[in-house]
């Protein structure tokens, strides 16, 4: 029998030496995403993403990898641009574009996420087509998630407050 165990941590500074040396010999490694940097697509302590390791010279506009900034952080952004030896990356939910991420900070690639519990391959025609037209609207894309707040507001009003209207 095979029992599984969820463990729950507050910092992936924590587990980075496990994660590092899983990523290094080859595994992939799957993780639960925290924070809503990476909203509408990925939701916190929903979905997870999974990793691999990757050549950090190699990146390209849409990938999603995992990085860490200089002040020990974690991170799991897009790239939004190329530089020669760094990257500007954007998470989904943000309008302000990180730059200059060396690619020395760069420790695995997302190659695919569980949605739901629904795997979704980066490869996916579906999720190509989210990246791009994502990717597409980075200019407006704060008058974008401004609106789709506003949108949620006033459904609310309209259903007394509950989410997905009456019972």
């Amino acid at each position: 029998m095979r029992v599984s165990q969820k463990v729950v941590v507050e910092s992936l500074s924590v587990l980075s030496p496990v994660i590092t040396e899983s990523i290094e010999a080859g595994s992939e490694v799957i993780l639960t995403v925290t924070g809503n940097s990476m909203r509408p697509y990925l939701r916190h302590l929903r979905d997870q993403v999974v990793l691999k390791k990757c050549d950090p010279r190699a990146l390209k506009v849409g990938d999603v990898p995992l990085y860490q900034r200089a002040d020990g952080s974690f991170v799991l952004h897009r790239v939004v641009a190329l530089g020669a030896s760094t990257y500007t990356m954007c998470g989904d939910a943000q309008t302000q574009k990180e730059y200059g991420v060396p690619n020395s900070r760069i420790l695995a690639v997302a190659t695919g996420f569980y949605r739901r519990g629904k795997y979704v391959s980066c490869d996916a025609f579906s999720y190509r087509l989210y990246m791009r037209l994502w990717l597409a609207v980075l200019p407006c894309r704060g008058v974008l998630l401004k609106c789709g707040s506003v949108c949620k507001r006033i459904g609310r009003v309209f259903t007394g407050g509950k989410r997905g209207g009456s019972h």
